[in-house]
């Protein structure tokens, strides 16, 4: 396997990587925003649950 040292500058990104990188990043924030949002209603859904029971 064929390593570049550091004292050899690297390549330029391909616009097609820069891109997947992108998408990438959009896909994982998305994911992080609906892992939240799912978290916060099953918080709800919990304490609502414990609520009802053991107050009526």
């Amino acid at each position: 396997m064929n390593l570049p040292s550091l004292s050899q500058p690297c390549e330029s990104i391909d616009p097609e990587d820069a891109q997947a990188g992108k998408l990438i990043g959009t896909m994982l924030s998305v994911f992080f925003c609906y892992t939240v949002v799912s978290g916060i209603y099953v918080m709800w859904w919990t304490w609502d649950s414990i609520r009802n029971s053991v107050f009526q």
